[in-house]
């Protein structure tokens, strides 16, 4: 076997398995080691070509003896040059065999970090992904955007939630090990420039419900300590004017509770507000006590002047009974007045008759003589033309 052929053979090997063999013939006779490649290769790659070669040196190297001392010769220093040159193609090919595996490796290595790499950025965002939504989506996050602006202390704050419920559009790339390491690079920085996206997203969000909270709260603060003000006014104003006392002390009650509730930093829009929805029931009670003892006041008030009246009226009607009972029409009279007649003296006296009529008596018996007749009741008729009132 040529070393032509034994250098082709050993290049058709790995290089570290290469190198070891080397080693081995340089360790033992060049005889015995090319046997000993020879049936590696042999054991290795079964084609007709590399067995035809094998099967040739195998009985040369069976006729040969072995045993037989190499005696120095002229030809040693070819031997040691075969060494020298065995020895630096085994360096060159283990080298080459080092830096083509160390490679070959190190790409490897670096692909399996690129897909780890792009892995990691995966399960994050799509988590990140989630939360963002659950939260945009999520039924307090709802009640708020439809929150009515008159309850907050600051409207702006209306506005920057709204902003922050809008979707926010991301794409999560693949990581298969299919794509080359570059790709997956790639990839990893889209998807770790979306999480950043998500996440900034996700804060703004929160900070835009914590400050529409925070608005919510104010407002409701300020709406209670208005109304304990009114309602202690209205305590103020409804002493003994109420028809249940009940009332106003409840509303005491409740006021001593809002004024300490409204001191309290911790508290929440959702207790401040049910303590005001609380303390304006009872602000009601005490008004609807105080328009029924208005009420019963002035029915009372009405059902006594009824009485009065009704009892003056009775008493007029007795009275006036009574002075009819007693009333008697006074005695109606006609007098006619005296007619006095003087006629001229006469000396003729008439005879005094007597028909059954009136008489007629002469007083004195010269001129100027007065004669006076019976009187008698005037009749309607007469006194109706006395009077002038005649129907």
């Amino acid at each position: 076997m040529s070393f032509i052929e034994l250098l082709i053979l050993l290049l058709m090997l790995p290089p570290v398995i290469a190198a070891l063999l080397i080693l081995c013939m340089l360790v033992v006779d060049w005889a015995q080691g090319r046997y000993l490649l020879l049936n590696f290769l042999y054991n290795w790659n079964k084609e007709n070509r590399i067995k035809g070669i094998i099967m040739i040196e195998e009985e040369n190297i069976l006729h040969s003896t072995p045993e037989t001392t190499v005696e120095q010769s002229p030809n040693t220093p070819t031997k040691k040059r075969r060494i020298i040159i065995a020895s630096t193609i085994a360096a060159v090919l283990v080298l080459a065999g080092g830096v083509t595996g160390g490679v070959y490796a190190y790409r490897q290595h670096e692909h399996s970090q690129a897909v780890s790499a792009c892995i990691k950025t995966v399960t994050p965002l799509q988590q990140a992904v989630s939360k963002l939504t659950t939260a945009q989506t999520g039924k307090d996050t709802t009640e708020l955007v439809k929150l009515d602006v008159k309850k907050l202390a600051d409207k702006t704050t209306h506005d920057k939630l709204a902003e922050a419920v809008k979707p926010v559009s991301v794409t999560i790339t693949p990581c298969t090990t299919t794509l080359s390491t570059a790709q997956l690079t790639a990839n990893t920085g889209k998807n770790k420039r979306a999480l950043t996206r998500i996440t900034t997203a996700t804060r703004n969000l929160t900070t835009a419900v914590d400050k529409l909270v925070a608005s919510r709260t104010l407002q409701s603060r300020n709406l209670l300590t208005a109304e304990v003000k009114s309602g202690k006014q209205l305590v103020k104003d409804s002493q003994g004017k109420v028809q249940d006392q009940k009332t106003l002390d409840q509303l005491n009650t409740l006021l001593t509770q809002s004024d300490k509730l409204v001191k309290d930093k911790t508290a929440d829009y959702t207790k401040l507000d049910k303590q005001l929805s609380e303390l304006k029931k009872a602000e009601q009670s005490v008004r609807d006590s105080v328009e029924a003892k208005r009420k019963a006041d002035e029915e009372a008030a009405r059902k006594a002047e009824e009485a009065r009246q009704a009892a003056a009226a009775q008493a007029a009607q007795q009275a006036q009974t009574y002075r009819a009972q007693t009333y008697r029409a006074p005695a109606q009279s006609y007098r006619a007045p005296v007619q006095t007649y003087r006629a001229p003296a006469q000396s003729y006296q008439q005879p005094a008759q007597n028909n059954g009529g009136g008489t007629t008596k002469r007083i004195g018996g010269s001129e100027g003589s007065t004669y006076q007749g019976e009187t008698r009741p005037a009749t309607p008729e007469e006194m109706c033309m006395i009077t002038g009132m005649c129907h």
